[in-house]
């Protein structure tokens, strides 16, 4: 009873101090558009050039690369992909400046 009333007491003062800090206007969080890095950044260049051969990820992992799972890979090919994009477009319209 005394650990789930200390617990209590850690979250409302937790949320106290981040509740201060927006009305301070500091953001929380990491910036949108961060990518953290992964397992998979020491091969980025071999699963890319495997990608856009259009191996099945299951092979790239399987017989290529020997570690990670299906659901990762993917969603860092996707965010990797995305992140690009956002960056040749910020370049095309900052040459356009």
């Amino acid at each position: 009873m005394i650990a789930e009333l200390e617990r209590d007491f850690i979250s409302e003062r937790t949320k106290e101090g981040l509740n201060a800090r927006k009305e301070k206007g500091i953001n929380l969080g990491k910036p949108k558009g961060t990518l953290q890095s992964s397992m998979y950044d020491q091969d980025k260049d071999k699963i890319f050039h495997l990608y856009q051969l259009d191996v099945p990820f299951r092979k790239i992992i399987k017989t290529h690369i020997k570690y990670g799972k299906y659901a990762s890979l993917k969603e860092y090919i996707d965010k990797r992909e995305s992140q690009e994009s956002a960056n040749l477009l910020d370049e095309k319209y900052s040459d356009l400046s």
